[in-house]
């Protein structure tokens, strides 16, 4: 056995997830990002809506009105600053 029988082979993966899951090599930084931040902070929202809403339910308070109400702010927002 040489010297290039005992490295590690080196896959070419380019894109694909499953390559690099079986080469072991690092995805690119925007897919990291993509993942940690869009996915991940995506979930950790939604919980966090799901919960207060369900305080909010227990408390006996009007949760259609209430996200009704926020997403009317956030059109509200949304066209005063789409103007400038």
């Amino acid at each position: 056995m040489g010297d290039a029988d005992r490295e590690p082979r080196r896959l070419r993966c380019g894109r694909r997830p499953r390559c690099w899951l079986a080469a072991r090599e690092v995805p690119p930084l925007e897919l990291r990002l993509f993942a940690v931040v869009g996915v991940f902070g995506g979930f950790t929202t939604f919980s966090a809506f799901g919960y207060e809403t369900f305080v909010l339910l227990r408390a006996g308070a009007n949760v259609g009105l209430n996200v009704v109400l926020g997403i009317a702010c956030v059109w509200a927002g949304y066209t005063a600053t789409s103007r400038i």
